[in-house]
């Protein structure tokens, strides 16, 4: 009946998606993982538009978690920008995905804890350095940009009590 295909196209979906979770716990795929799934595509008869979806909730799920264990490591918010900078691109994350990721990660573990959240843009490291470091010792909460695009894809998640920028 339709209502049995259904369910089994959707079993089929979560095992694959589990599979693509643990193959993207580590932000990349080996080539042997990558042949993995080809065979498993096959088998559970996933088409290419259903991989490329559910391989997209994979990778952001994974890039998430990463997140929060970046966030919540202790690092300043420069060390915390460089990192996650780092996981961004090892993830394949899209800025607008890393926005919803980061709002979403954010609110969960209120990053605002009732201190005024400031964003700092500036393309000088040790600048940026220097007045991040100056803000969170004054009791903000800081995000840290380098680029204002990356400051204006995070408004359109999040709306801090103040922007510092240099442009």
């Amino acid at each position: 009946s339709q209502k049995e295909q259904t369910a089994k196209a959707s079993e089929a979906h979560d095992m694959y998606k589990r599979v693509l979770l643990l193959a993207w716990a580590d932000g990349a795929m080996s080539p042997e993982e990558e042949s993995q799934l080809r065979d498993l595509r096959t088998s559970l008869r996933i088409t290419t538009e259903e991989h490329t979806r559910l391989e997209l909730e994979a990778k952001e799920e994974s890039y998430a978690h990463a997140f929060t264990l970046v966030w919540t490591s202790g690092m300043n918010a420069k060390e915390r920008s460089a990192v996650i900078n780092e996981l961004r691109q090892k993830y394949q994350i899209s800025p607008e995905a890393h926005s919803r990721v980061e709002s979403k990660v954010l609110s969960e573990f209120g990053h605002h804890q009732n201190k005024p959240t400031l964003y700092v843009v500036d393309d000088e490291e040790n600048t940026l350095g220097m007045i991040v470091r100056v803000l969170e010792g004054g009791g903000y909460a800081v995000l840290a940009f380098n680029t204002s695009d990356e400051a204006l894809i995070a408004l359109q998640h999040d709306m801090p009590d103040l922007i510092v920028s240099d442009i």
